[in-house]
C-alpha cells in the first residue's frame, strides 16, 4: 500500500509540473512513478504519445491540429526529432504549390512516353491533395491508373 501512495504522490506533483510546463521536473518526477496503473496515465502526457496524434492528423489532413500536438510534443521533450520532422512535413504541405502543379502539368502534355508520365502524374496527385484540391488530385490518380492499373 505505501508503494502505491507514492506512486500517486509523485504522479500528482508530475501532473502539476506538467501543467505549469515544466515538462522537465514532470518527466523527472514521473520516473518514481513509473509503474502499473500510473504509467499507463503518464503515457497520454509523453511526446511519443504527441507525436502519434500529430501522425494521425496530419495522415487526414487536419494540418493545424497536426502542428498543435507535434508542437506540444517538441516542448514535452525538447530535441524530439520525429516532432521537428512531423513540422516539416506539415510546413511543406502548407506551402504554395500552384507554380508546381502548373510545371508537373505541362511536363506531363510534354512528354508522350507513358512509363515517364506515370510518377509524374503520382506527385501531381499528392501536390493537388496537399492543396487540397480534391477533383484535381482525383483525376491525377485515375490518369496513373490508366498508365499502371493497380
Amino acid at each position: 500500500m505505501k508503494i502505491d501512495q507514492n506512486a500517486k504522490f509523485y504522479y500528482k506533483l508530475g501532473y502539476a509540473y506538467y501543467h505549469l510546463d515544466e515538462f522537465d521536473k514532470a518527466n523527472k518526477v514521473w520516473k518514481k512513478a513509473d509503474f502499473g496503473l500510473y504509467k499507463a496515465r503518464m503515457e497520454k502526457f509523453s511526446a511519443k504519445y504527441f507525436c502519434n496524434v500529430s501522425h494521425s492528423y496530419f495522415k487526414i489532413y487536419e494540418n493545424d491540429l497536426a502542428k498543435q500536438y507535434a508542437e506540444k510534443a517538441g516542448k514535452v521533450e525538447k530535441g524530439n526529432s520525429t516532432a521537428y520532422v512531423l513540422l516539416a512535413q506539415i510546413a511543406k504541405r502548407n506551402t504554395e504549390h500552384s507554380n508546381t502543379i502548373a510545371n508537373l502539368k505541362t511536363a506531363v502534355e510534354a512528354t508522350n512516353d507513358r512509363n515517364k508520365q506515370l510518377p509524374l502524374y503520382v506527385q501531381l496527385a499528392e501536390l493537388e491533395l496537399s492543396a487540397q484540391n480534391y477533383d484535381n488530385a482525383l483525376a491525377a490518380v485515375q490518369e496513373a491508373l490508366k498508365i499502371s492499373p493497380a
